[in-house]
């Protein structure tokens, strides 16, 4: 993520503190942004996984660490001050508070962080001992991204592998029909029968439409290829001449396999002709849920506006 991680806003949030001054957390996150000189595209950033903003999870839990260890006391809910470890540790002037300084100097912290996080025991073997202590840096929703994102490659590297090995080239071709229905198109029944399936048709395997006037069509080539075969530009320029010859204005190459470097850049910012090769392709498909079934967690938080006092 373009966003540093909690552990480097956790000084931020100590150092927004005037001696004796009372800061909701709203405040504490304005001020370590402005600090921190975050730009707008930073603070607006989101996880894929739940949509919350990364900003605010990422200071939420820079806040609720140091509170925590007791260097911060609530006022009331969502309300800090700086607690009396907390305006020693600011005197001292630290650029950097992590979750390893706040273990080894801080008994609440540690004991809160052993019944948050069990410890894995002495036993621990080196390379668990590794994925420890990089998880100490990762917010709960860190872990959650992290985690949706491994399953993300594996869905991606699997589907991928079913294009190349597990289908057939005519199943393939309704797969890519599946996958322009899902985006907006439909497929042109009447043109497709005329234009397609003949010694002339130039391997248009599809004619797609935007609506039922038939406006914005689009003919489709979809071939599915092994892992070692690349699309190069001649096959490309193949398909533009057939789009010429038909009077098409927009055309669809989709591929499983890849397109040659050079065919890439000879066909890319082209408005005429779009090419998905395997890895847009199957990106496409979980974007568009083509082959693939959701499965959702609920993930729950505290409603803030249940709590607030105008509510008590």
């Amino acid at each position: 993520m373009a966003l540093t991680k909690f552990e480097k806003l956790m000084a931020p949030a100590l150092n927004s503190f005037s001696k004796d001054e009372v800061l909701s957390a709203s405040e504490i996150r304005k001020r370590i942004a402005k600090k921190e000189k975050l730009t707008d595209e930073q603070l607006r950033e989101r996880y894929a996984s739940i949509g919350t903003l990364v900003f605010l999870d990422q200071a939420g839990w820079a806040i609720h660490c140091l509170y925590k260890a007791g260097l911060f006391k609530q006022v009331r809910r969502n309300i800090y001050q700086l607690s009396s470890s907390g305006k020693t540790l600011q005197a001292e002037k630290r650029e950097m508070i992590n979750a390893t300084f706040l273990k080894t100097h801080y008994p609440k912290y540690r004991k809160w962080y052993q019944d948050f996080r069990p410890s894995p025991g002495s036993r621990a073997q080196p390379e668990t001992r590794r994925t420890n202590k990089i998880a100490d840096s990762l917010s709960p929703l860190d872990r959650l991204e992290n985690a949706r994102a491994e399953i993300q490659r594996g869905l991606e590297s699997e589907l991928h592998r079913l294009m190349q090995e597990d289908i057939s080239p005519a199943r393939f071709e309704r797969i890519a029909i599946d996958l322009l229905e899902a985006m907006g198109y439909e497929e042109d029944h009447a043109d497709s029968a005329k234009v397609t399936g003949g010694a002339n048709d130039g391997g248009i395997n599809v004619i797609m439409k935007k609506n039922a006037l038939g406006l914005n069509k689009i003919y489709v080539q979809a071939k599915k290829y092994s892992a070692r075969h690349s699309v190069n530009s001649g096959k490309l320029r193949e398909f533009t001449e057939t789009l010429r010859a038909k009077g098409a204005a927009k055309g669809v190459f989709v591929t499983t396999s890849r397109f040659a470097p050079s065919a890439r850049e000879e066909y890319s910012g082209r408005d005429d002709i779009v090419l998905i090769d395997g890895e847009e392709l199957v990106r496409l498909m979980i974007q568009y849920e083509v082959g693939v079934a959701r499965k959702n967690y609920a993930i729950k938080r505290v409603d803030e506006n249940y709590f607030a006092e105008e509510r008590l």
